[in-house]
């Protein structure tokens, strides 16, 4: 019996850029379709998202009145 040959797969990083902070991280570490970095990056963009829907829907009251 022969010996067994160690073969290495040569895995692409596929490499995204963070929608909060413009960095660049690599996807396959992170999970399936996430878009940013870190975590506090996340917590972020979902706050600035959160303040323009109120700003939004303040403006739409008063423009209402």
């Amino acid at each position: 019996m022969g010996r067994l040959r160690r073969q290495t797969v040569a895995r692409k990083a596929e490499w995204r850029v963070c929608l909060q902070c413009g960095d660049r991280y690599e996807a396959a570490t992170h999970g399936y379709q996430v878009n940013w970095c870190s975590r506090a990056c996340e917590d972020a963009a979902i706050k600035r998202q959160r303040q323009e829907i109120e700003t939004t829907w303040l403006r739409a009251r008063w423009f209402l009145r």
